[in-house]
């Protein structure tokens, strides 16, 4: 029930938008966001299919006189158990620790998206209905991670090397798979052409051939990881979710070359603007690829899978600059309503026929000693 609200909040608050676009951003932002937020952090144990394991951890650490010794608790990368040693420590409880990193996560998103989205409302929207809401949730390292390489995106374009390389390696004490956000800097720089976009694709296709073996060989060489070639990440079969994501993660990609080959113009000048920098728009490009190279490796290991979210942030953008770039706002709705209901249809069909992959319903809140 809470998450249908909040598609409905969302697909208005896109429409105002589309017909208005004097209103505030930081505003439109702040009223998007808090519900997701106040869902995420108020979230009973149950809800969330790696809550429970979380709050185990935390409560183990908690229990742990050294900082050294936590820190050799090897369930959880370094940064993640520093955290949680110093707030269990100062007295908190797993969930004021909870509402801590949901704030954090919460308000990065935020300051990105009023940076740089043209549409608020498609912006959230999309993050609910492609379900990346709900990783907060269930994968919290790795949206923490989200949370800090959001703020790596203006160093790309500006050209900072050394301040991107910093954010990305801060991310690796978090979840180290961060590590591979670094290509995203070089190739942003690239031009790519058809020929490279099918060199990328056909290495992407390679590896999920070789499967396990090729990342038996990596995991083997980095030292990281060898566990998850024998777990349930490389069980893909019978795993619909990996086809899922990278169906729609296609369509979302066609729609976005098509609205762009439309309004070429509109682009060229946005781009015109930018010269002097990276734009925005390339940086995006890149990430779209990433991201379905990535779903395309996930075929043979659905860790990688995850790994795509890290990229995800391009949709949010790209998205709805493309819609903005409609000149005539009833043109822009018409093509609005038909994206807005595939969307909404396939977000509603995978809560009722998939709950287990995320474990968010039913929704418990927890209202005990948070404050």
């Amino acid at each position: 029930m809470p998450f249908s609200l909040l598609v409905v909040l969302y697909f208005v608050i896109s429409v105002i938008e589309i017909f208005e676009n004097s209103i505030s951003k930081k505003v439109l932002a702040a009223i998007a966001l808090f519900p997701a937020f106040f869902l995420t952090a108020f979230r009973d144990y149950t809800v969330g299919n790696d809550t429970v394991t979380y709050l185990i951890c935390y409560e183990r650490i908690a229990h742990i006189n050294s900082l050294f010794e936590a820190l050799s608790y090897d369930r959880m990368e370094t940064g993640y158990v520093a955290l949680s040693y110093y707030f269990s420590h100062i007295g908190l409880s797993f969930y004021q620790f909870q509402f801590i990193i949901a704030f954090f996560i919460y308000f990065s998103l935020y300051l990105f998206l009023v940076r740089y989205s043209k549409n608020i409302g498609i912006s959230c929207l999309m993050f609910l209905t492609l379900r990346y809401m709900l990783g907060p949730m269930v994968v919290v390292r790795m949206y923490i991670v989200v949370a800090i390489l959001l703020y790596s995106v203006p160093y790309i374009q500006l050209r900072k090397f050394p301040h991107f390389l910093f954010l990305v390696v801060l991310a690796t004490f978090f979840h180290k798979t961060a590590l591979l956000f670094l290509p995203l800097y070089p190739l942003s720089i690239v031009k790519w052409s058809k020929e490279k976009i099918l060199v990328a694709t056909c290495a992407s296709a390679i590896i999920a051939f070789l499967g396990k073996t090729f990342f038996l060989y990596v995991t083997s060489k980095v030292g990281i990881y060898e566990n998850y070639l024998d777990g349930a990440y490389f069980a893909t079969t019978g795993k619909t979710s990996v086809i899922v994501r990278l169906a729609i993660d296609s369509i979302l990609a066609m729609f976005v070359l098509y609205t762009e080959w439309l309004y070429k113009k509109q682009f060229d000048v946005q781009n015109i603007i930018e010269k002097n920098r990276i734009s925005i728009q390339q940086i995006n490009h890149t990430a779209i690829l990433c991201i379905l190279c990535l779903d395309i490796i996930g075929l043979s290991n659905s860790i990688m899978g995850r790994i795509s979210g890290y990229f995800t942030f391009s949709w949010l953008i790209i998205v709805p600059m493309v819609f903005s770039q409609i000149k005539n706002k009833a043109s822009s709705f018409v093509l609005f309503v038909p994206f807005a209901v595939f969307l909404i249809a396939y977000f509603e069909t995978i809560l009722v026929l998939r709950q287990d992959w995320y474990n968010v319903i039913p929704y418990h809140f927890y209202f005990g000693s948070i404050f």
